[in-house]
C-alpha cells in the first residue's frame, strides 16, 4: 500500500504458514556484487516494525466467569529471597524439599520449582527462564530478558519485576490455559493499585507487581497448549 492505495499483492508462500522470526539486518553483497570499501561504515536506522494479523470478529470466552477476589493480597505468597541457594548449572530443577533458589551467573539460564511454594530468582544473564511449578510461587527475573512460565492448575503466582522497557522486554508464557490470544486474555487483566492482576482460570491468578496493565501488549505473552 502507498498512501492507502494497494499497489501490489502476492500470495503467502506454502512454507510460510507457521510461526517464524522476523529479521531486520543490514545485508550487503550477494547478488549485487561485492560492495565498495567507500560504502563503509554504514548503519541501518529503523523507526518501527509493525506486524499485522487477521482477528476473528468474535473473541471466544475461556469457559469461566470473571472474578475479582475480595482479598487479592491473600492469594499470593510473600516469600522473599533470603537464604536462597545459588545454582550455577544451565538448567536446574529444585529438589522436592527446597523452597528458594536463584541463578548464579551468565551460563545458568533455566530454573524450575517443585510442588511447594517457591521463591525463584534469575541472574543478570541475557536470558532467563523461570517456572515455579505447582504451589504459590514468587518469581524475580532481574536483568536481561526473562520468560516467566505458568501452567494451568499450578497455583497463584507473583512476579516482582516484570519489565517492558526497550532492550529488557520480559515474556509471560501461558501453558494449558483456555486463552489462545491476547484479545481473549485482555478482559481478564485488571489494575489492582500499582499492580496488574490477571485471572488465568476459575481459581488461578497471576500478580505482576508495580506493573501498569496498559503497558501489557500482545508481544508480552506467549500462548502454548
Amino acid at each position: 500500500y502507498y498512501d492507502g492505495a494497494e499497489v501490489f499483492r502476492a500470495a503467502t508462500p506454502d512454507d510460510m504458514h507457521k510461526p517464524m522470526y522476523m529479521i531486520a539486518n543490514l545485508a550487503v553483497g550477494g547478488w549485487a556484487g561485492t560492495p565498495a570499501a567507500a560504502a563503509f561504515p554504514a548503519e541501518m536506522q529503523i523507526d518501527y516494525i509493525r506486524a499485522y494479523a487477521h482477528l476473528d470478529s468474535e473473541v471466544s470466552a475461556p469457559g469461566f466467569s470473571l472474578r475479582l477476589p475480595a482479598n487479592v493480597d491473600g492469594l499470593f505468597s510473600q516469600m522473599d529471597g533470603r537464604g536462597a541457594r545459588t545454582v550455577w548449572d544451565w538448567t536446574t530443577r529444585m529438589t522436592p524439599s527446597e523452597e528458594k533458589a536463584r541463578l548464579g551467573g551468565e551460563w545458568s539460564r533455566i530454573l524450575t520449582g517443585n510442588d511447594k511454594n517457591n521463591y525463584l530468582e534469575g541472574s543478570n544473564a541475557q536470558y532467563n527462564e523461570l517456572n515455579g511449578g505447582r504451589g504459590n510461587d514468587v518469581l524475580k527475573g532481574n536483568g536481561g530478558i526473562d520468560v516467566f512460565v505458568f501452567e494451568a492448575g499450578h497455583g497463584n503466582d507473583r512476579v516482582l519485576d516484570f519489565s517492558q522497557v526497550t532492550g529488557n522486554s520480559d515474556k509471560i508464557q501461558l501453558k494449558g490455559f483456555a486463552f489462545d490470544s491476547f484479545a481473549e486474555l485482555e478482559p481478564y487483566m485488571h489494575q489492582h493499585g500499582s499492580d496488574t492482576l490477571i485471572q488465568l482460570g476459575a481459581d488461578q491468578f497471576l500478580l505482576l507487581d508495580d506493573t501498569d496493565v496498559d503497558l501489557l501488549v500482545p508481544s508480552s505473552f506467549v500462548f502454548m497448549e
